[in-house]
């Protein structure tokens, strides 16, 4: 459970403030500092045992809301340009950015947490098989010595590795130029044999013109 706290401005969880300040709901300037850190104490006073959560929660929405108060009340120094120094909003958007940050640490540890919970509830069987099953298994390394099994490793490795998927859209496989033009040279032929193109060389040893076949 949350830390709660009680002033004239606010009333709920601390952790709270983090999401009014960043929705400007509850203006930082009007949050007691000292009125909340003096209830924090007394709190932790009553508590039989300190909660690292709720003191991490104080801690860090205490100091963000010290460093904007602080902010604007120490006198600032004379820039030497102008567009290298931050005004109060953006020292306050900085300020609140920080405490979203943090928050959304907070809710994925809180996430993980669950999960884990979750996760403690499964229990896996650590006994072995009952000896009638376990009779029903054969026993595969049965008659296998060191030697054998070294025979065995090398079949494997001589074995060629079969892909059961195609991988070819990953790795484009390199092709010869030579190739092509091979291919291409017997399609071409194989056309001409079945009549679909005619091949026409005007000038004797010109250049060969292929013309698609009317008869087609």
């Amino acid at each position: 459970m949350s830390y709660q706290i009680k002033l004239e401005v606010f009333e709920g969880p601390f952790d709270l403030l983090l999401n009014l300040i960043s929705r400007h709901r509850v203006s930082v300037y009007d949050v007691p500092l000292a009125t909340i850190t003096e209830e924090y104490l007394s709190y932790l006073g009553e508590m039989r045992q300190l909660d690292l959560e709720i003191a991490t929660d104080f801690l860090l929405v205490a100091a963000t809301l010290l460093e904007i108060k602080s902010a604007g009340l120490l006198p600032k120094p004379v820039p030497v340009e102008e567009d290298e120094t931050l005004t109060a909003f953006d020292q306050r958007q900085l300020l609140i950015g920080r405490l979203i940050e943090y928050q959304k640490y907070k809710n994925a540890g809180l996430a993980l947490g669950s999960r884990q919970k979750a996760e403690s509830l499964f229990f896996s069987r650590k006994a072995g098989l009952e000896p009638e099953l376990d009779q029903l298994l054969p026993d595969f390394l049965a008659g296998i010595d060191l030697s054998g099994f070294g025979e065995i490793i090398v079949k494997l490795l001589e074995r060629e590795r079969v892909r059961l998927i195609d991988a070819n859209h990953i790795a484009t496989i390199k092709i010869s130029l030579e190739v092509k033009i091979d291919e291409i040279i017997k399609q071409l032929r194989r056309l001409y044999k079945q009549g679909r193109v005619d091949l026409r060389q005007p000038v004797a040893f010109g250049e060969i013109e292929i013309v698609k076949s009317r008869i087609n």
